[in-house]
C-alpha cells in the first residue's frame, strides 16, 4: 500500500536494503522477488488502454528512475570532462545545468535537482566534497553491524539518497543526522 501511495522504488528498494541486513537470510529470496517485481513492472500490462503503472497516484515511476539515471550519467560525465574535477562547478551549479539538459531533452524537470545526493555532492563541490562525503561516512561504515537497526535505518537511507534527495528534506535529514551520531 506504501508503494501504491508514493510510487517511491527508491523508498522500497532502500526497505529491502534494510531488511536485507536485519535478517541476512532474507536477501536471497528478497533480491529475486525484487527482481521479479521490477521485471514484471518493467513490462506493465497494459489495462484497459492504460499501463498499470499509470494507475498509481504519481503515474509510471519508471520513467522517472531512467530520467534520474540518464541524469546522474549526465552530471558525472559532465564533471569529470568539464574541467572542474578538484573543486566542482560551485554550489547550485546543479539547478542550472539540470534544467538546461532538461530543456534540450524535452525532460521536465523543474527542481532542477540531480536525485542523487552524493553526485550532486560530486558535481558542484568535486573530489574535494567527494572527500568531504567520505570522511563523514567512514566512521559510521565502521560501526554498521549486521543484525543492528540503527545500521539497517542509515544504510536504507544511504541508498534512498541515490535515487532521491532525502538530506533535501528537514525530517529526514534530522533523522539521518541522528542515526549518523548514533552509529558515528
Amino acid at each position: 500500500v506504501g508503494f501504491w501511495l508514493t510510487c517511491s522504488w527508491s523508498a522500497l528498494i532502500g526497505l529491502g536494503v534494510a531488511i536485507g541486513w536485519m535478517w541476512p537470510p532474507t536477501v536471497l529470496p528478497g533480491a529475486a522477488g525484487g527482481l521479479a517485481v521490477a521485471i514484471l513492472g518493467w513490462w506493465s500490462p497494459v489495462v484497459r488502454g492504460q499501463r498499470l503503472l499509470e494507475w498509481l497516484p504519481r503515474g509510471d515511476s519508471v520513467d522517472g528512475w531512467l530520467t534520474r539515471w540518464t541524469l546522474t550519467r549526465l552530471l558525472l560525465w559532465h564533471w569529470w570532462t568539464g574541467g572542474h574535477r578538484w573543486l566542482g562547478h560551485g554550489p547550485q551549479s546543479t539547478t542550472r545545468q539540470a534544467r538546461l539538459w532538461g530543456s534540450r531533452a524535452n525532460v521536465e524537470l523543474p527542481n532542477g535537482e540531480a536525485h542523487n545526493d552524493s553526485v550532486q555532492v560530486l558535481y558542484e563541490y568535486g573530489a574535494v566534497g567527494g572527500l568531504a562525503m567520505v570522511a563523514f561516512a567512514w566512521p559510521i561504515l565502521s560501526h554498521l553491524r549486521i543484525g543492528d537497526p540503527w545500521s539497517a535505518a542509515w544504510l536504507a537511507l544511504a541508498v534512498i539518497s541515490l535515487g532521491h534527495w532525502p538530506w533535501h528534506h528537514p525530517v529526514l535529514a534530522l533523522m539521518g543526522l541522528v542515526i549518523s551520531a548514533r552509529l558515528g
